[in-house]
């Protein structure tokens, strides 16, 4: 059986654009002069040629990625940018100039752009079922969830309601990527877990050697005030980070970091 897989590419809105099988290598890149513009296509000696993103693209080199299949469940993807990593949805990068054997299926992010590599069969295949959205990496937003600009807005379930279950889910974990790829990650934790959760307050702290240490806080407004004053049972060494006795029992019993309401 010769090794073939298929190409969809889906956009920054989600939609897929392009879908095509190959048995040969495909090079992907951004437009050339005079060539046509996405989602073009041609074969050119040993190799087709497919063409995502527009001539005045800055983030996709013209020859920036090749895939080609080498068995039935793998492929190779080559980075031929000379300074542009390709990133996976698993978090690992394709560095420039380097190459790479990957599975099938496996994604890949190209510019603005998704590249998603799966076996030619999958298509009409009534043992796989997809979602009907494109799976999104960390650091990238989900629509209904503005946690860089610092609100919250959770999907509303209503109902027998599974597409709104995986929305639901989908958006709690933009939450822990946005703030697992940041330098404030406890702040924006207890940011998320205040506001999902309906909390009053939200504490993290953490045992640093011998002491407790609030390393981020989040209050409704009514109780910020109090909170910016004190906290029970410290002695503040600055307003922000002051170190304390060890917080209550079940804190301690966490371990080496806590989160209390």
């Amino acid at each position: 059986m010769t090794a073939s897989f298929q190409l969809r590419v889906i956009d920054e809105e989600r939609n897929t654009v392009f879908i095509s099988d190959y048995s040969k290598r495909v090079e992907i890149g951004r437009q050339d002069r005079g060539e046509p513009g996405p989602y073009s296509q041609r074969f050119e000696a040993d190799r087709w040629r497919l063409v995502i993103a527009p001539l005045t693209e800055d983030t996709v080199s013209r020859h920036h990625l090749s895939l080609e299949p080498i068995s039935e469940n793998r492929f190779r993807v080559r980075n031929g940018s000379k300074a542009i990593p390709i990133r996976l949805t698993t978090g690992e990068e394709v560095k420039p100039g380097e190459a790479k054997d990957l599975p099938i299926p496996s994604q890949l992010m190209l510019g603005r752009k998704m590249i998603r590599v799966v076996a030619p069969e999958s298509i009409g295949s009534e043992k796989l079922q997809e979602l009907p959205e494109a799976t999104l990496p960390p650091g990238f937003s989900f629509d209904g969830l503005a946690t860089r600009q610092g609100g919250i807005q959770m999907p509303q379930l209503t109902g027998n309601d599974p597409a709104g279950v995986i929305r639901w889910l989908r958006a709690v974990m933009e939450v822990l990527q946005a703030a697992s790829t940041s330098s404030d990650f406890f702040e924006k934790a207890a940011h998320a877990a205040a506001e999902m959760v309906g909390l009053d307050s939200v504490s993290v702290w953490l045992l640093k050697g011998e002491e407790w240490v609030l390393e981020a806080s989040q209050a409704t407004p009514r109780l910020s005030a109090a909170l910016t004053r004190t906290v029970t049972g410290c002695a503040s060494s600055t307003p922000t980070r002051p170190s304390c006795a060890p917080p209550p029992a079940t804190a301690r019993a966490a371990g080496r970091g806590s989160t209390s309401s």
